[in-house]
């Protein structure tokens, strides 16, 4: 089946359906657009709701295991769409790319510890190190000239030799849409080696490049003290499903995770989490391809749209994910003010200070993965709030 503009254009009605990004937002702030939180407006694939509904039939929904289809679908999927070969032995279940961090904290540093992230980066970056009582050990990124950012390997460097073990790396990278390439992993993990630093990467935002870019993942290294986090809920707008994994070819790791895992009753996903990762993974690409060509023109219009409206508006070149993020210091008011700014004018986003304190001076995060005209639509308050 092929899914056209027109499959994703007519998006859906997601109130009413306890909806973090529309229900929760109208409860607090009325009648607003949501920009905000990292889940899509699109009709999800129909294999997928295909697959809970024959499960949902079944009137029994007790304890469930794991099968080797799970694992074996998830390795199926990242051998066919980024080349990226690992077996089900090196796939261990959770719940949520969070929990992966929170037990990767754990495993791999001493309580106090500090551990490396690199800001503007994914606000639980920084919650689950101070819920596991580490120190987050900043790297802030590089923005060059042209807006886009870079890693600062100098400064990473002296963080290892002062004795930091365990970093967290955003790839792709999340607020601020950078897509590692193969030459700037290669160089991370080179000095992770050098120093015997664990690297865990959060690569949920994996499939989504744009402009023929090709994903690299830190499994492709061939350095063993890594370990990555993947889900199908970015991909496939299952977020509210919960099921991540966590995959590693180094054994020892992969030994400690269990463990701890074990220890601390953390396990898979649900009945349906399992049924519909395995539907996504198995039967989706069809739907992903129309999703990624249909969110590269929004990308487009996105961008047009705030050249034309928002002239003062900088943003980094959106090399991946569905989001981008948008300077507006230039028009002279903080971040702060922008959100109350635009939540007046009915548009909601993300501000800036999640990702990093350093964004305060007038940041804010846009969601594009919705409707063209909402797209639009959100440029247009935007404008209204600069103006108001």
């Amino acid at each position: 089946m092929r899914f056209s503009f027109d499959f994703f254009d007519k998006g859906l009605d997601r109130l009413g359906t306890d909806c973090e990004k529309w229900d929760m937002a109208r409860a607090e702030h009325g009648d607003i657009l949501p920009y905000w939180v990292a889940d899509m407006d699109f009709e999800c694939a129909p294999a997928i709701t295909r697959a809970l509904q024959k499960r949902a039939a079944h009137p029994s929904y007790g304890y469930t295991g794991i099968i080797p289809d799970d694992s074996q679908a998830l390795c199926a999927f990242w051998a066919r769409r980024h080349q990226v070969v690992f077996a089900p032995e090196d796939v261990l279940m959770l719940p949520t790319v969070v929990t992966g961090l929170a037990l990767c904290a754990q495993a791999f540093s001493p309580a106090g510890d500090g551990v490396v992230i690199q800001p503007p980066v994914y606000g639980p970056f920084f919650s689950v190190l101070r819920a596991n009582n580490r120190t987050a050990l900043l790297n802030p990124l590089i923005r060059d000239a042209d807006g886009r950012w870079r890693m600062d390997l100098g400064h990473l460097e002296t963080l290892f030799i002062n004795g930091a073990r365990l970093m967290f790396l955003c790839s792709p990278h999340n607020p601020i849409s950078r897509l590692w390439t193969e030459a700037e992993i290669k160089g991370l993990t080179a000095l992770c080696a050098r120093y015997d630093v664990t690297l865990i990467s959060d690569e949920i935002h994996a499939d989504f490049t744009f402009d023929g870019r090709r994903f690299f993942s830190v499994l492709d290294t061939g350095y063993d003290k890594t370990a990555v986090l993947v889900s199908a809920s970015k991909t496939f707008n299952v977020a509210g499903l919960l099921q991540a994994s966590l995959v590693t070819r180094g054994a020892r790791l992969r030994e400690t995770l269990e463990g701890l895992a074990e220890r601390n009753g953390v396990r898979s996903g649900n009945i349906f989490a399992l049924t519909a990762t395995r539907a996504a993974y198995a039967q989706g690409d069809d739907w992903l391809d129309g999703l990624k060509a249909y969110l590269e023109a929004g990308r487009g219009i996105l961008l047009k749209a705030l050249q034309a409206d928002m002239p003062l508006c900088r943003v980094a070149p959106v090399e991946a994910t569905y989001l981008a993020l948008l300077d507006l210091t230039a028009y002279g008011f903080t971040t702060e003010e922008w959100m109350q700014k635009t939540v007046r004018a009915g548009a909601l986003f993300t501000e800036g200070t999640f990702f990093s304190d350093t964004l305060a001076n007038g940041w804010l995060r846009f969601n594009f993965a919705c409707p063209h005209r909402l797209i639009l639509e959100g440029v247009r308050r935007l404008k209204i709030a600069a103006e108001g």
